[in-house]
């Protein structure tokens, strides 16, 4: 099987315990050896504008915990990704975490929430149906496989 073309954006903030280029590899080993998908890496950073350029099968965008007052950055990097995903029918975006989702949930489920391509990463696949961030959804990790061909 060829290698699922990845772009995975984050914020510039990290976490409460990782840099962006800590959040990057752990996404990289979930989508990996959690998920057993077979990818390959071809941009990573922290900003939308990383998605340039680029022609990904796959697009993780991880903003979470960016500092009060920086609102406008997280919607227009959350909206170019989400509008890119509209734009591309055929690749898959997945919201990382809920921080990601919250932030957006009412522009995404007015104007995306009918996408087959944008997927919540703890979705249990229903409208607002959203699961603990302790783990990823089975409901989006069997999804994900069944999208690129991947047996479990």
């Amino acid at each position: 099987m060829d290698k699922i073309k990845t772009v995975i954006i984050v914020d510039s903030m990290g976490s409460e315990s990782e840099t962006p280029a800590e959040e990057i590899k752990n996404i990289a080993e979930v989508l990996t050896e959690d998920w057993g998908l077979p990818i390959d890496v071809v941009a990573a950073g922290e900003g939308a504008h990383v998605l340039e350029d680029q022609n990904p099968d796959l697009v993780i965008i991880d903003y979470g915990g960016m500092m009060p007052g920086c609102e406008d950055t997280v919607n227009s990097n959350i909206r170019y990704v989400l509008d890119w995903a509209s734009e591309h029918p055929g690749k898959l975006v997945i919201l990382w975490t809920d921080f990601t989702y919250l932030i957006y949930h009412h522009e995404f489920e007015e104007e995306f929430s009918d996408r087959d391509n944008i997927l919540f990463r703890y979705s249990d696949g229903h409208a607002n149906g959203v699961l603990s961030e302790m783990f990823s959804s089975k409901y989006t990790i069997e999804k994900v496989r069944r999208w690129f061909g991947v047996k479990s």
